[in-house]
């Protein structure tokens, strides 16, 4: 039914690493010229120790030498703040930053922007 002669296969793990080398370049690319912003956007959106939380994010995967689980795990939740999966939780920091907040503020322009390039580094998960 499928003919598996001319498939071409790599090395076990040689595509995994591949992906994960990919991902912390995409990573660190992004950080370098946007990670400012996103400090800013997740301390508007998560309150100062959400800021605090990203910018060490950001140093560690500025400072790495490879794709560590734990940047997948860190970059979802920021990607979850982003999408504003808790804006309806009264208890969350989101909320209250979005009850005053035009949707023409510049800021939910940004929020969308950063959210999207967060969930493109996180779309081809290897892991």
């Amino acid at each position: 039914m499928f003919d598996v002669t001319n498939v071409v296969t790599e090395p076990q793990g040689h595509t995994n690493a591949s992906q994960q080398d990919d991902r912390l370049a995409r990573a660190k690319a992004y950080i370098e010229e946007h990670g400012q912003g996103l400090v800013d956007a997740a301390a508007w959106l998560g309150g100062g120790r959400a800021g605090r939380a990203v910018r060490e994010l950001i140093a560690e995967i500025a400072a790495a030498g490879r794709w560590q689980r734990r940047f997948t795990d860190r970059l979802s939740r920021l990607h979850a703040v982003l999408e504003l999966e808790h804006a309806h939780d009264p208890d969350h920091p989101t909320s209250a930053a979005l009850a005053s907040t035009h949707p023409d503020d510049p800021r939910v322009e940004a929020v969308c922007r950063h959210a999207e390039a967060i969930g493109e580094v996180l779309e081809k998960d290897p892991i």
